[in-house]
C-alpha cells in the first residue's frame, strides 16, 4: 500500500522530559502513553505522551516522507499500556498485507536487530529510558532497512491544560466487532484528529475507548484529542462498558477535568432502539441508560447516538432525563457513521452553531453514495413532555376501542399496520422468523393510521412531531420509530400512554388470531380466456393484504428450490400481477470461479439481499449490479442484540454460510449450505443457471389475519412465454402466469 513508517523513542526519555511537581509526581510511578497523528501538509506527527496530573508531556516524532494514507498509519499500530510500570508495550496489528515490525536499538542505525513481530504476534514491551524503539510497516524487515524508511525523534513538548472552553465533546466508543473487523472506530478517531487541527482555544474532545478484541482496545482508555494529536490520559484496565457507572463516571470526570460552556455526549457502537445500546458483550438496556443519565451531575446540551436504530421514541423518553437535544437515526447507519471531521471543523470555526444540525448535515453529505436508506433526525427534547400529554388521551381511546367485544375495525387497522414503514428495511431479506420481540414501525405513520382507520383526531400530535423533530432522509417517514413487538421490559420506564398502546395492540392481536379466514383461490385463465398451459391465480382484491412471488427450480420429489423472492410483488392498485419465467433460475454465491454455493435472494428496490451466516452470526448480505450487469456484494450487516449492526463490507477471511430455501408443503424450510471463505478484498458475486424445463414460480398470499397460503403458478417449462404462443395472456402480458385481482 506504499506505506513505510518508523518510530523511535529516545533512550534518555526520563532525563529529557523533566517533571513538574516532582515530589508529588515521582517519575515512572504511572505512565500514560498515546499514539497521535497530526497531518499538516506533507509532514506526519506521531507522539507518545506521558501525562502526570494536570500536565501533558508529549514526545513528538516526525515521520519524514511523502504523503500517505493517515488512516493506514494509525491502523497499522495499536498501543496497549501496562498501568503502574516503566514499560510501554506495543502490539502490532498484522491483519493486512503489510506487517508492522518493531525493534530495539541504541546505536547508529545500520541494521534492525531483535525485530518483531514475535511469534504468535505477542506484544513487544520496552523499558522507557533503555533503548531506542523503531517501527516500520512493510512486507519484511529487509525491505524497511534497504529503503531506509526511518525517522528522527524531536524534543518533547509541554502542553498545558486550558481554562473553560465553549464546548466539551465526549465520545463513548464501545468498539465491539466494528473495530475488530473493520477498524471503524479508529477511522472515526482519524476524522477527529483531522477535524481538530486548530482546536486548542475553542473545544475539548474527550474519548473513552474499549470493549473490542482488537489490539489496543481490550482495556478502557481515556483519551484527549487536541490540535490533531491524540493523548491517552489513563488506562483503567479491563472494565465493562455496559455498566451504567462506567458511562456516568466518564461524563462526570470529563466535565470536571475539561469544563466548558456547553457539553455534548456521543454514544458510538451498535444500537437497538428500545432494546438498548451496545453489543452482546457490553450491552446497556434502556434501564441501564436511564441509571447512567440519572447519575450525571449536570444537564447536557446534546446527546447523539452514532449507532443504529436509536431514533426511537422510547430512547427519546430516556434521553430527555439528561439532554435538551437528541441526534439519532431510526435506520441502520453506514459503517462510517457520523462525519467527525466536518462537524468538528465547523464547530471550531463558529462555536455558536447548533451542534445537532452540524452532525446531521455532515452525516447526510457523507452518506450520499451509500446504498442503504439514510435517515437522521434532531429532536428538541424540551417539547417531549407536552407531546406525552397529547399522546395520553389518544392512547386511552385507542385501547378502549381495541378492547370492545364486538370489534369491527380490526381488519382496517391490520391494513394500516402492514403498510406503515418498518425499520430496518434490510429485514425484508430475512428468510426465517427471528422472533417478534422487536418490531419497529414508523411512529408518525402509526399515529396517522390510527386516526384514519379508527376515526380518531390525531392532527395535533402529527403537527407536534414535525415541529419537535427536524428530520432528513431518503424516504417520507423517519422522525421516530416505535416498538410494537412483544418486548415489554422497558415499558415501566416510560409514560403510561405507551403501556396503553401496548395493551391495545395485544387486544388487536388476540382478535386477529381468532379469525380463521383464509382467502379463496383457484387456478383460472387470464380474464376468462381459454388458456393453454398457463396458470393464473384469481383472488378477491378486497380480501388480500399481501402477495409474495417465489422463483426457482423444481428438483426431485416435486420439491421447490427457491432462489429469488419478490416480497413487493403485491400492488393493490393493479388488477394484473404477472410473473416472468426469466427470473426462475438457480442462483449461487461465489468467492472465486471454482467455489460457489446455492443461495436464496430477496428483491429490494435495486438490490438483492441474502440471508447468511457471517462468522457464526446471522447477517444480511446485499448485492448490487455493476456496469457489466454482474451482481456483486456491496454491503453486509450482522444481527446483534435487539436488531442489526452497521452497514459494512466483507473482509478477507470472513466466513460465509449461505442459506437456501425449499418448499414441499405449505411451509418453507431453510438449509445451511457449505461454508465459503472470503479470500481477498474483492466483492463476492452471483452466478445464475437457468433451466427452462425446471423453472418454477409460486406465490404466497394472505389476508387480514396474515395466515399465508401457497399456490404454484407454473413449472416444467410452462413459466416461459414463446414468441409464437397462442395463449392470449402471453400475447397481452408476455407471460403465462400471474395473479388476477378481481374487484
Amino acid at each position: 500500500m506504499g506505506l513505510q513508517m518508523l518510530l523511535k523513542i529516545n533512550k534518555h526519555i526520563q532525563n529529557d522530559v523533566g517533571w513538574v511537581e516532582r515530589e508529588r509526581n515521582p517519575p515512572f510511578t504511572t505512565r500514560w502513553v498515546s499514539l497521535s497523528l497530526y497531518p499538516p501538509f506533507t509532514t506526519r506527527w506521531v507522539s507518545l505522551s506521558l501525562y502526570p496530573p494536570y500536565r501533558y508531556y508529549n514526545l513528538i516524532i516526525f515521520l519524514l516522507f511523502l504523503p500517505f494514507n493517515v488512516n493506514a498509519v494509525y491502523d497499522q499500530l495499536a498501543i496497549d499500556i501496562i498501568p503502574n510500570s516503566k514499560q510501554v508495550c506495543i502490539e502490532p496489528d498484522n491483519t493486512g498485507n503489510d506487517k508492522t515490525y518493531l525493534a530495539s536499538y541504541n546505536h547508529e542505525l545500520k541494521a534492525i536487530p531483535n525485530h518483531y513481530p514475535k511469534p504468535n504476534n505477542e506484544e513487544s514491551c520496552f523499558t522507557l529510558g533503555s533503548d531506542d524503539i523503531y517501527a516500520g510497516v512493510g512486507e519484511n524487515v529487509d525491505e524497511i532497512i534497504k529503503n531506509k524508511n526511518y525517522a528522527k525523534i524531536f524534543d518533547p513538548t509541554l502542553i498545558q491544560k486550558g481554562g473553560q472552553k465553549e464546548w466539551t465533546i465526549m465520545v463513548y466508543m464501545l468498539g465491539s466487532d466494528l473495530e475488530s473487523r473493520g477498524k471503524a472506530a479508529s477511522k472515526d478517531i482519524m476524522e477527529m484528529l483531522a477535524g481538530t487541527t486548530n482546536s486548542a482555544n475553542s473545544i475539548n474532545v474527550v474519548l473513552t475507548t474499549g470493549s473490542s478484541e482488537r489490539l489496543g482496545w481490550k482495556t478502557l482508555k481515556r483519551i484527549y484529542i487536541e490540535n490533531g494529536r491524540r493523548y491517552v490520559l489513563d488506562d483503567l484496565g479491563k472494565q465493562k462498558m455496559g455498566n451504567p457507572k462506567t458511562l456516568s463516571g466518564f461524563v462526570n470526570w470529563a466535565k470536571e477535568e475539561f469544563p466548558a460552556q456547553h457539553y455534548a455526549l456521543i454514544l458510538w457502537s451498535h444500537g437497538g432502539g428500545s432494546s438498548g445500546f451496545g453489543d452482546q458483550k457490553d450491552h446497556m438496556k434502556l434501564r441501564d441508560l436511564k441509571q447512567a443519565y440519572e447519575d450525571i451531575d449536570k444537564q447536557l446540551d446534546v446527546v447523539a447516538y452514532d449507532a443504529c436504530f436509536m431514533g426511537a421514541i422510547e430512547v427519546a423518553e430516556i434521553t430527555k432525563i439528561v439532554a435538551n437535544t437528541m441526534v439519532a437515526s431510526v435506520e441502520i447507519i453506514p459503517e462510517h457513521g457520523f462525519d467527525y471531521e466536518y462537524f468538528l471543523k465547523q464547530l471550531i470555526k463558529n462555536p455558536h452553531l447548533e451542534l445537532g444540525e452540524l452532525i446531521k448535515a455532515g452525516y447526510i453529505e457523507s452518506s450520499k453514495d451509500d446504498k442503504t436508506p439514510i435517515t437522521i433526525s434532531v429532536t428538541d427534547l424540551t417539547q417531549l413532555d407536552s407531546f406525552d400529554n397529547q399522546l395520553k388521551p389518544l392512547a386511552e381511546a385507542f385501547k378502549a376501542l381495541m378492547e370492545k367485544q364486538k370489534l369491527q375495525p380490526y381488519q382496517a387497522l391490520s391494513d394500516g399496520l402492514i403498510n406503515s414503514p418498518g425499520y430496518p428495511l434490510v429485514e425484508t431479506g430475512k428468510l426465517k422468523d427471528f422472533g417478534t420481540d422487536d418490531i419497529r414501525i414508523d411512529l408518525y405513520s402509526f399515529i396517522k393510521n390510527i386516526g384514519e382507520k379508527l376515526s380518531l383526531d390525531v392532527e395535533p400530535l402529527l403537527s407536534h412531531i414535525t415541529e419537535m423533530v427536524q428530520y432528513e432522509g431518503n424516504q417520507d417517514a423517519g422522525h421516530f420509530s416505535i416498538n410494537i413487538g412483544s418486548d415489554e421490559s422497558y415499558l415501566h420506564l416510560l409514560p403510561l400512554a405507551y403501556r396503553n398502546i401496548r395493551d391495545a395492540l395485544i387486544a388487536y392481536d388476540e382478535r386477529k388470531n381468532q379469525d380463521f379466514y383464509i382467502p379463496r383461490s383457484k387456478n383460472t385463465c387470464y380474464k376468462g380466456y381459454i388458456c393453454a398451459d398457463a396458470q393464473w391465480l384469481e383472488l378477491p382484491a378486497d380480501e388480500i393484504f399481501g402477495i409474495e412471488a417465489y422463483f426457482g427450480q423444481l428438483s426431485e420429489n416435486n420439491r421447490e428450490d427457491i432462489y429469488l423472492i419478490d416480497k413487493n410483488f403485491y400492488q393493490p392498485q393493479k388488477e394484473d400481477l404477472p410473473v416472468y419465467g426469466k427470473d426462475a433460475c438457480q442462483y449461487q454465491i461465489c468467492v472465486d470461479e471454482d467455489t460457489c454455493q446455492n443461495i436464496t435472494l430477496t428483491k429490494q428496490n435495486e438490490q438483492l439481499l441474502a440471508n447468511i451466516k457471517l462468522n457464526g452470526s446471522d447477517a444480511i448480505l446485499s448485492f448490487c449490479q455493476n456496469d457489466n450487469e454482474r451482481w456483486s456484494s456491496c454491503g453486509v450487516t450482522s444481527e446483534i442484540v435487539g436488531g442489526w449492526g452497521r452497514y459494512d463490507k466483507l473482509y478477507p477471511n470472513d466466513k460465509i454460510v449461505p442459506i437456501s430455501l425449499h418448499r414441499q408443503t405449505q411451509k418453507l424450510q431453510s438449509q445451511l449450505e457449505s461454508e465459503l471463505i472470503v479470500a481477498k478484498e474483492e466483492p463476492v458475486y452471483l452466478n445464475t443457471n437457468c433451466e427452462i424445463n425446471k423453472a418454477m414460480i409460486s406465490v404466497k398470499y394472505y389476508g387480514t389475519n396474515q395466515k399465508p397460503k401457497f399456490e404454484r403458478l407454473c413449472d416444467n417449462g410452462d413459466c416461459f412465454c414463446e414468441e409464437d404462443s397462442y395463449d392470449p395472456a402471453c400475447q397481452e402480458l408476455n407471460t403465462k402466469a400471474g395473479v388476477f385481482l378481481k374487484k
